[in-house]
Order: C-alpha cells, then sequence, then structure tokens
C-alpha cells in the first residue's frame, strides 16, 4: 500500500480522495459519494465544506476529465470516524503519520546553520542515550545473580571444603559442631560479598567466592566454639547416662 501523499492546496495540507479511496480498499465512486453526503449534510448546517473537502479533478488514462476531492485533516478524521474495524485503523494510522510528518518537515529550519545546530545537538542527545543505555547495562551486569549452574557449584565447593576440615582438623562433629562451621564460613562468603544469603551471590562475585572457599579454615573462635560444643555433648551424654 503507497504512502498517502500531502498536497498543499491552496494553502491547506490536504490528501487526494483516490488514495484515500485506495487506503480504504474501496471503490472511488464509492468514496465520492460518502463526501457529497458528507458535503450536503455540512452545507445544510451552515458549516463550511470546505474545510474537509475541496473539490479538485484529475485526467484519467484515455484524457477525460474526473471529479476527485482533496480531504484536508479534518476530512480524513471525518472519513476515518465512519469507517470501523481494520480498515479504519489502517487508515487513521496512515493519515496521521502523513499529516505529522508534514509538520515536522515545516518545523525544520533552512538555514545551514540552524540545521548544523540541529545536527550537533541531535548527536549530543545520541550520545547520552548511548551513555545511558551502557550505564543501565553495565548496572545490569554488576547486579546479575549466580545462574542455576553457579549456585549448584558453590554449595558443592562449600560442602567439599568443610569435609576437608573435618579431616584435616581429626574432627568428629555432631549435628551441632558441623553446622557451626556452615554458619562460620556463611558468615565469611557474606562479609567478603555483602550479601545476605548464598542465593543473592552475584555473578561477578563467583571466582572470587570459589577462591575463598578453596583455601577458607575455620577461625580459632570457630574452633573454640567447636570445641565447647564437644564438651557439652559429652557432658550431656553422661548425665543422660546417670
Amino acid at each position: 500500500m503507497n504512502k498517502l501523499k500531502i498536497v498543499d492546496m491552496n494553502g491547506q495540507q490536504t490528501i487526494d480522495s483516490r488514495l484515500v479511496a485506495e487506503a480504504l480498499n474501496m471503490q472511488h465512486k464509492d468514496l465520492l459519494k460518502k463526501i457529497r453526503n458528507y458535503d450536503d449534510i455540512l452545507t445544510s448546517e451552515k458549516l463550511r465544506p470546505l474545510d474537509f473537502f475541496v473539490p479538485s479533478a484529475y485526467e484519467d488514462g484515455k484524457g477525460e476529465t474526473r471529479v476527485c476531492y482533496m480531504l484536508t485533516k479534518k476530512g480524513c478524521e471525518m472519513v476515518a470516524n465512519k469507517i470501523t474495524g481494520k480498515k479504519g485503523v489502517i487508515f487513521t494510522a496512515m493519515y496521521v503519520d502523513a499529516f505529522n510528518d508534514m509538520e515536522v518537515q515545516q518545523q525544520l529550519p533552512t538555514d545551514p546553520r540552524e540545521l548544523l545546530q540541529l545536527t550537533i545537538m541531535a548527536q549530543e542527545n545520541t550520545a547520552k542515550r548511548v551513555d545511558n543505555i551502557e550505564e543501565k547495562v553495565k548496572e545490569l551486569d554488576e547486579n546479575k545473580l549466580l545462574n542455576p549452574g553457579e549456585y549448584h557449584l558453590i554449595n558443592t565447593r562449600v560442602r567439599e571444603r568443610i569435609n576437608h576440615i573435618i579431616q584435616a582438623y581429626h574432627l568428629n562433629p555432631n549435628k551441632k559442631q558441623k553446622s557451626e562451621l556452615y554458619k562460620s564460613i556463611n558468615r565469611e562468603i557474606k562479609v567478603i560479598t555483602n550479601a545476605e544469603c548464598r542465593s543473592q551471590l552475584k555473578a561477578k562475585d563467583f571466582k572470587t567466592v570459589l577462591d575463598f572457599i578453596n583455601d577458607w579454615e575455620p577461625s580459632k573462635a570457630t574452633l573454640v566454639v567447636i570445641e565447647q560444643l564437644s564438651l557439652n555433648f559429652e557432658e550431656e551424654k553422661e548425665n543422660g547416662a546417670k
């Protein structure tokens, strides 16, 4: 479908009724009947038909003169309002675009200096938008969380490191003692990443966390707590036996 062309008619921006009929997939003669009916109604109500429909003519392929109308924006609106469904929507979009494009063209300056200034401003605005987009992309990258595979690997490495510590320190921990080891390593991971829990670890910290886990050793305070828990456990066993 051809784009609607704007034509100046005595200072008014108009569109040829033949193009309108084509956009509406309608016979031109049928559109002319509608326009004449609108024209009669407007005239009877003492309104200005020329504000909507400007009579015109064209030469057909046989060299004969035929009647047509040049529709102003108001005329296009009137026709579009009477057409329902998909045709009306498409035509409305087409004529609105056509008139808006013409208004933009008329607002563009012709002075080379003004055009240069507009070009520079457009380039600056584009650069700002690009900077904003890059900043948002960077922010998304900075805040992206671990993917499921990375999350699973972190959990596996923590579990493996805890088992390694248990063997290296010749521990035989009960549930409370083992839980204290997990609490200790998780607290320290939180400190170095500022994440509230493992599910909130960020992708950018993945390697840092892995390296930390591989080298992690329980602090003296943690070992003291584990030893104390062991003593408490033995006391509870003895008391239970009695």
